[in-house]
């Protein structure tokens, strides 16, 4: 007789979720764990799973804000490998005016220049990697577009 023994390693990596405008209800696999931006510990939010042959973390994450359009995705190893950063789409009311406008060539305004130029690299890597889908890159890439 043969036996196997499995035996999961727990991992410490802390992941952030971020949403644009901040303050979104986070909701993973339909459980309230926190409002954006929120850091988690995956393993402890979506429990590892065999599924198939594979032993992974696998779920579902929300971002529900008064005000904006609801967004869900699903989420697994891969996706929770990296911070995690949505953009809701908001009627004007949600929406926070900056505290002082940045002036062009100023830098506040470059800081948000590179940080849209990182988040559209990002999108493109999961879209590349046909984690989303060609409909979700596009309203993801307009939304971040039009922040510029």
């Amino acid at each position: 007789m043969s036996m196997v023994y499995l035996a999961a390693c727990g991992s410490n990596r802390l992941v952030t979720i971020d949403s644009s405008p901040q303050g979104a209800n986070v909701i993973a696999d339909g459980k309230k764990i926190g409002v954006t931006p929120i850091e988690i510990m995956p393993d402890d939010v979506f429990p590892p799973r065999w599924i198939g042959s594979s032993y992974m973390v696998k779920g579902k994450l929300e971002l529900i804000k008064q005000d904006c359009e609801p967004l869900s995705m699903e989420v697994n190893d891969y996706v929770l490998s990296q911070p995690v950063s949505m953009d809701l789409k908001c009627t004007a009311q949600s929406k926070v005016a900056p505290a002082v406008a940045a002036e062009p060539g100023s830098p506040a305004k470059q800081a948000t220049k590179n940080n849209l130029e990182e988040r559209l690299e990002q999108l493109q890597g999961l879209h590349d990697k046909g984690l989303i889908s060609d409909q979700e890159y596009q309203n993801q890439r307009q939304r971040i577009l039009s922040e510029l």
